[in-house]
């Protein structure tokens, strides 16, 4: 263990590493965020205007800024060098779970129990897109690191990744009514794996798995009925390229590539 930091709330929600400084952002449960100097195991400073906990917190890859995001519903951009919020953004209706700066282009994108994922300007200060679809909270959701795509995962079980190259063309000025132009490009459901472990499901490629097969635990990709998982059942649910389905015991299933369903599946699927 290289160093340790101690603070007076009992709980650390969100980290994260400076791109060039050796500092650490702590995002704390009691709604401070605290700028530590790993190397000298300093508090250099805090910072202290969200109302409850502070769940995100990001750095600019280049700019003196870091992003955070809280039970507040709000959206924070820190100015670290003023020392100071420098504006917030509004519109999430519930608990802010991750917030992340594209790498390149002046966007921020917004995890949140409100079931929705969004990407903002956060030069003009807009809302650039509500990505739509998920059925439970989103927990998390974050930028490709070269293309135009955003993941995010959910509650619902689902993993989905979204294009947002349209974002590029249209984008409007000043605080316009967001476009809700993304689409969905893939959706997957994490299950509990009966057949495999989930380290070689997550190595393993959407065609592979529809081929395998598999019976997991599954809620239902549209009845997120709790937190927890209930256990193993007969049948689940895989979702590729906007389409969900039904996926029987192992060997039920005809050959499977992008884009192609076997028969046995296509009477059952459902269109997202």
């Amino acid at each position: 263990m290289l160093t340790k930091f101690e603070t007076q709330s009992n709980r650390v929600k969100g980290l994260a590493f400076h791109p060039n400084r050796p500092w650490i952002l702590a995002s704390l449960h009691n709604g401070s965020i605290q700028l530590w100097d790993y190397r000298m195991g300093t508090l250099i400073d805090r910072f202290d205007e969200h109302e409850g906990p502070v769940r995100g917190v990001h750095f600019h890859p280049s700019q003196p800024l870091f992003v955070s995001g809280g039970d507040d519903y709000k959206i924070k951009v820190w100015n670290y060098k003023l020392r100071r919020c420098v504006f917030t953004l509004g519109g999430h209706l519930d608990y802010i779970r991750t917030v992340f700066f594209h790498h390149e282009s002046p966007w921020i994108v917004s995890a949140s129990d409100d079931q929705t994922v969004r990407v903002w300007n956060w030069q003009n200060r807009s809302c650039l897109s509500i990505l739509t679809g998920h059925n439970h909270y989103v927990m998390c959701a974050q930028f490709h690191p070269l293309d135009d795509l955003i993941v995010s995962a959910s509650l619902d079980q689902t993993i989905r990744v979204w294009d947002i190259s349209s974002l590029r063309q249209r984008s409007p000025a000043g605080g316009g009514k967001p476009f809700s132009i993304c689409t969905c490009v893939g959706d997957l459901i994490i299950p509990y794996w009966q057949n495999f472990g989930p380290r070689e499901a997550l190595n393993t490629s959407l065609p592979s798995l529809l081929r395998r097969g598999g019976r997991y635990a599954n809620q239902g990709p549209h009845q997120p009925s709790s937190r927890k998982h209930s256990g193993r059942g007969e049948r689940g649910h895989l979702r590729y390229r906007g389409r969900c389905c039904e996926v029987p015991s192992r060997g039920a299933l005809a050959r499977s590539e992008l884009g192609f369903v076997s028969p046995h599946i296509a009477s059952n699927h459902i269109w997202c």
